[in-house]
């Protein structure tokens, strides 16, 4: 399982790309400036998260697509996924 970390948001490209390379069993965490995709569905295959300090610094209604996980949470994902991406 993969785990890719997003730090902008992907162009169309990208996600061509990342639909390409992501299966279901992999997960996405947004940050940075990639964060507003919480605000839409998940246009990937993979399972999307957004740590809750990051997503509570946002602010706004996330989209029930996107899992809100705690650092813990985010640390055992890093711990548990190979191999690792941060775009």
């Amino acid at each position: 399982m993969a785990l890719l970390t997003l730090t902008a948001v992907p162009g169309e490209a990208q996600r061509q790309l990342f639909d390409l390379w992501l299966q279901a069993g992999d997960v996405i965490v947004v940050r940075e400036d990639a964060r507003p995709l919480m605000w839409q569905p998940n246009p990937m295959p993979a399972r999307g998260c957004i740590r809750q300090a990051d997503a509570d610094a946002l602010g706004g209604q996330r989209h029930p697509d996107w899992a809100v996980i705690s650092d813990q949470e985010w640390a055992d994902l890093i711990a548990e996924h190979q191999p690792q991406l941060t775009w």
